[in-house]
């Protein structure tokens, strides 16, 4: 950030927040959820992606045409994880 390594592909303000590791505890659930409850410790898969391009629905999230990766995209930057 501060040598401008990330320049070509993000304009970011600064300041700016950096971080992609994070964790949490459960706060509710939605009555579908049954893997988690409240109170549980996580942590967060920090790549959010799209589920609906190719390789999503081929089961490889991790080359995702549309997403986007919290604490390098600047519109996700902030602690919550939500865009701007």
């Amino acid at each position: 950030m501060i040598e401008g390594q990330w320049d070509l592909i993000q304009h970011p303000p600064l300041p700016y927040i950096l971080g992609h590791e994070y964790a949490g505890w459960v706060r509710e659930v939605g009555s579908a959820v049954t893997n988690v409850a409240p109170g549980d410790t996580v942590i967060m898969h920090p790549l959010v992606t799209c589920g609906l391009c190719l390789p999503c629905r081929a089961g490889q999230d991790s080359h995702c045409e549309n997403s986007t990766f919290p604490g390098l995209n600047p519109q996700q930057s902030r602690r919550s994880g939500r865009p701007r």
